[in-house]
């Protein structure tokens, strides 16, 4: 049995990551999981992460109304059929 002394985030994330590891030495998870050295670090990696993947969101969004513009041009279709198919 392990016990583990760490800030209430991180036994959080401890907890939801290392069910996937059981059975498995601890030589084994410790090089597969990231452990934040500092308390902040995870909750700002985290944040990070959402924020760039609400900029990638956004940039899908724009190519793909850049795309259906193209297509609607190059089967002509008018403002009231666009409407139609963009629902």
């Amino acid at each position: 049995m392990l016990t583990l002394t760490a800030p209430q985030n991180a036994l959080v994330y401890l907890q939801k990551v290392l069910p996937n590891y059981q059975g498995k030495e601890w030589s084994e998870i410790i090089d597969q999981i990231l452990i934040p050295t500092e308390p902040g670090l995870a909750d700002k990696k985290h944040t990070e992460i959402l924020s760039q993947v609400a900029s990638l969101r956004e940039r899908i969004k724009a190519l793909q109304q850049e795309i259906d513009s193209i297509v609607f041009e190059l089967y002509g279709l008018n403002e009231e059929e666009r409407k139609v198919i963009i629902g």
